[in-house]
């Protein structure tokens, strides 16, 4: 497929596929579905911790929930959000 020899996400018709990076241990699957029906996020996982990508929204929405970004995101995906920098209190130098 095009999008395993280079390309970061597969085009509209590869869906769905099992996405190992957004995967966790297999031993963490039911904490993991857990948490993301708790965020209305419905997500199926196989039996070794991959997470199953159903949709481009659907890989939004996980990514958005997991802290995760798409360092070449196209039109639509999720990119990296703004972090807000915290100036330290730093000692006056009198």
């Amino acid at each position: 497929m095009l999008w395993e020899m280079g390309a970061n996400t597969p085009p509209s018709g590869c869906y769905p596929y099992y996405s190992d990076a957004m995967g966790v241990g297999s031993d963490q699957v039911g904490e993991a579905a857990k948490s993301l029906c708790d965020a209305g996020i419905p997500t199926q996982f196989d039996k070794e911790g991959s997470l199953l990508v159903e949709s481009r929204q659907h890989r939004n929405q996980v990514m958005g929930h997991l802290g995760l970004y798409d360092r070449q995101a196209g039109y639509g995906d999720r990119t990296p959000q703004p972090v807000e920098r915290v100036k330290p209190d730093l000692p006056s130098e009198d």
